[in-house]
């Protein structure tokens, strides 16, 4: 489970920042984006797992855990700063971050959230949503009197 809001992230891959890698978070759930993606280190291949039942364990016991160890820093980099994430999606596949749907209308594509979507949100909400840091930062200078 993972606290992040439900929609769609586009993150590098933690251990290769060449590769950007895809996410849809449903119902808590982060999965792969789209459905049949991979991502993260290669899956061992059957035929490569030994023979001898306990090595086989160790085998496989071993590179989950190399899976889960990637799998936690991508999810430490989604919650350091999910609406650059949220952005890059929108950005690189133009399509609506929160229902995946492709965006067609010029506003859309640069709020990144489709009409349908964005029914019922404040600007407020949809500045958050994707510009926290600059938020926070014009909050903190209003605050101090310096804006």
């Amino acid at each position: 489970m993972t606290t992040l809001p439900d929609g769609h992230y586009a993150l590098l891959d933690p251990q290769d920042s060449e590769v950007m890698t895809y996410w849809r978070v449903r119902s808590g759930r982060l999965m792969a984006w789209p459905a049949k993606a991979w991502h993260g280190p290669v899956r061992p291949l059957r035929s490569a797992a030994p023979k001898d039942r306990d090595e086989r364990i160790a085998w496989m016991r071993k590179w989950h855990a190399t899976y889960r160890a990637w799998l936690e820093q991508l999810h430490a980099a989604l919650q350091r700063d999910p609406g650059t994430a949220r952005r890059q999606f929108t950005d690189l596949t133009v399509r609506c971050c929160l229902c995946g749907r492709a965006l067609r209308d010029d506003v859309s594509k640069v709020v990144g959230i489709g009409p349908d979507c964005r029914t019922g949100l404040s600007q407020e909400a949809l500045a958050d949503l994707f510009m926290p840091r600059v938020a926070a930062a014009h909050a903190a200078q209003v605050k101090d009197g310096t804006a």
